[in-house]
This record gives structure tokens, sequence and C-alpha cells, in this order.
């Protein structure tokens, strides 16, 4: 999984990297404002904003697109060993799998994405909560392909009356990766600052998030064995009744 986690975080690495030299621009700009003509300074003004907006742009492009195959190779992967099924499939057929599911990423990850901003601007409570309930959306169109709003239906029920079980497991889930990730922290800050420190970095705080991409991707397996026991059971009261 290394291999797809290493080219994305270079390509994360670089954008944010634009990002804080716009960023730097911009304050920059604003500083010497006082000193220059509005219609000197208004061009390159929107010229920086419209950079540093393009490279925000791209940023959540891999947050809710290349990140997301991330996940699903490694679910993909966990999916295969836990399951009985022959043969095993390998590292790079996952990451083939996880690039094949691009298209249905890209349909589910813009309205979960916008759905989300849009709760997280009425007062944070509805964009977390629709988050908690989102769970699931990527290992839902990984190992049940799902897509669109579909896959985000599909987490739903997945999370419904286990909603403070499901917070209390990313809480606990966010801590010890925290815990992973501080070791590579210190490291981080006692190296020289460098772009091949930084995407050593990156690359390893995903390889950690893969060890909490696979405890999603048990738990999704567990909760959907509860769920499916459910649906029998209800099927057969309803037959009794019959």
């Amino acid at each position: 999984i290394m291999f797809l986690f290493l080219p994305i975080s270079i390509l994360q690495v670089l954008i944010i990297n634009k990002m804080l030299t716009s960023a730097q621009s911009l304050i920059n700009i604003t500083t010497m404002a006082d000193g220059f003509p509005v219609e000197t300074m208004m061009p390159v003004y929107m010229d920086t904003m419209t950079a540093f907006l393009g490279n925000q742009m791209l940023q959540t492009a891999v947050l809710i697109v290349l990140q997301p195959v991330g996940v699903i190779a490694v679910s993909k992967l966990i999916y295969s060993f836990l399951s009985e099924e022959e043969p095993k499939i390998s590292a790079f057929e996952a990451i083939g799998e996880g690039l094949n599911c691009l298209g249905k990423v890209i349909r589910t990850g813009i309205p979960y994405i916008i759905l989300n901003f849009i709760g997280i601007l009425l007062f944070i409570i509805p964009g977390m909560y629709l988050g908690i309930i989102w769970t699931f959306y990527v290992y839902a169109i990984a190992l049940r392909q799902e897509k669109g709003f579909g896959a985000l239906k599909y987490s739903q029920s997945l999370v419904k009356n286990r909603f403070w079980k499901t917070v209390g497991f990313m809480i606990l889930l966010g801590i010890l990766l925290s815990g992973w990730n501080f070791v590579f922290e210190i490291v981080y800050l006692i190296s020289t600052d460098s772009l091949i420190v930084d995407i050593v970095y990156t690359t390893f705080s995903y390889i950690g998030g893969a060890f909490s991409y696979t405890a999603l991707t048990i738990l999704f397996l567990n909760r959907e064995s509860i769920l499916l026991k459910k649906e029998i059971f209800s099927k057969k009261e309803e037959l009794q009744e019959v």
C-alpha cells in the first residue's frame, strides 16, 4: 500500500507548500497595500488569491478522491484476508480495484463534502453528526459497490441505533492514531525543514492511518452482519404471521 500512499503524499506536500506560499504572499500584499495604489495592488492580490483557492481545491480533491482510493485498497485487502474466498488478492490488485472505484468515489465524495460543509456552517454540530453517520460510505463503495447517496444511506443504516458507540470507537481510534503519529511528529520537528522530510512524514502518517482503515473495515463487516441478522429475523416473523 505504500506504493499508493507515497505518490499521494508527494502530491499532497507539493500542494500544501504552494498553498503556504500563496498564503504568505497574500499576507505580504495586504501589509504592503497601504503604500501602493489600489489599481496596482488589486490585480496582484486577485492573481494570488486565485492561485491559493486553486490549490485549496486540489487539496480537497486529494482528500475526497485519492485518499479514499487508498482506503478502498486497504479494505479490499482486509476483506480478502478475513474471507474464505480464494485466491487472496495482492496489494497491487487491491490498488487496481481501488482505482476502478474512482468514478463511484467522485460521485459520492462531492455530495458528501458539500452536505458536510453546509452542516458545519450550521453551528458545526450538524456537520459533525453527518460525519459520524457517513463514516462507512467509502467501505460501502469498496465492499458493496454502492455509490452516490446509496453509499451514504448504507453507511447511515449501519450507524443507526449505534451512534454513540460509533462516536466512542472513533474517539478511541483517534487516540491510538495520535499515539502512533506522536513518535513521527517528534522526529519531524527535530529534522531539518525539507521537502523529503515532509513527504516521508506524510507517507508514514498515511501508513498509520491504514491501521484505522483496517479497524473500520472490521467494524463495517461486524455492523453489516448484525444488520443482516436483523433483516433475516424480521423476514422470519413476517412469514410466521402469514
